[in-house]
């Protein structure tokens, strides 16, 4: 992410919200993604739809590619009913529609600085997680969504990992300079 990017979307979401401008130093997380096309011959990227298309082979596999991030869940209905179907009718419909977000409801302000250790005990022994950035990172998304990207979590998440793993000092430590300059790259943007 350039600090371009975040120029960029902080000035079209200021357009469309006047009344609540946000200001750059109120971003606590910023990401792209790749966006998955469906090939289109002669076309470049920017030109061809984002439209998602459930594509079942003469073997049986079942794909989706194409959408948007914003339309997994709307994605994800139409594959399972799309399974469903093909099973002629023996299964549930989709119900993601009806499920809600877990914590979806929750103001940001309500993000915890800190997991508990069963969390970090569920994302070792039942995720596999295996390093503090696995844990806050790709388990917990602390590194988007925490006001303080993970970093008041960092020692207590190397600290019960240490123990299950069986870590030395030196590499615990080694662990916490690992996640901090991953969030320091993260936000690089912040020094352009």
């Amino acid at each position: 992410i350039t600090r371009e990017d975040v120029d960029y979307l902080l000035e079209a979401t200021n357009r469309n919200w006047p009344d609540q401008p946000i200001d750059p130093s109120e971003v606590r997380g910023a990401w792209a993604g790749v966006r998955p096309l469906l090939r289109q011959e002669g076309k470049n990227p920017s030109e061809i739809s984002r439209k998602d298309e459930v594509l079942i082979e003469p073997n049986g596999l079942l794909s989706i590619a194409g959408g948007k991030l914003t339309t997994y869940r709307q994605m994800a209905e139409r594959v399972v009913d799309a399974v469903v179907e093909r099973l002629g009718g023996a299964g549930t419909p989709c119900r993601t529609g009806e499920v809600p977000l877990v914590e979806g409801e929750e103001p940001i302000s309500m993000v915890r600085t800190r997991l508990s250790d069963e969390e970090i005990r569920f994302a070792i022994e039942e995720e596999s997680a295996s390093s503090v950035t696995d844990v806050l990172e790709r388990r917990a998304r602390a590194n988007f969504f925490a006001a303080d990207n993970g970093l008041g979590a960092v020692e207590s998440v190397a600290s019960t990992l240490a123990g299950r793993m069986g870590w030395t000092d030196e590499e615990t430590d080694q662990e916490i300079r690992l996640y901090q300059a991953r969030i320091r790259e993260d936000l690089a943007w912040r020094q352009e």
